[in-house]
């Protein structure tokens, strides 16, 4: 029970992050990446990595690059 109204909460706080909220999501994948930079992903527009399979899961859901989180550790 805690860690579904953890991830409720986390959602919750992506979209009011984002700034903005989807249209009736069928479904949320939240992806997270241990130790990744924003700015080595293309979806940020980095040309420095090749992240196509990345960039066109971000192109087609939403993107958040300015989320951020109280605790840096993963």
């Amino acid at each position: 029970m805690k860690r579904a109204l953890a991830v409720l909460l986390l959602a919750i706080a992506t979209l009011v992050g984002c700034g903005g909220t989807p249209s009736a999501p069928k479904r949320i994948v939240l992806v997270t990446i241990d130790t990744w930079r924003s700015d080595a992903l293309g979806a940020s527009g980095s040309s420095r990595v090749k992240t196509p399979n990345l960039d066109a899961f971000a192109e087609g859901g939403l993107y958040c690059p300015k989320a951020w989180s109280s605790a840096t550790l993963t």
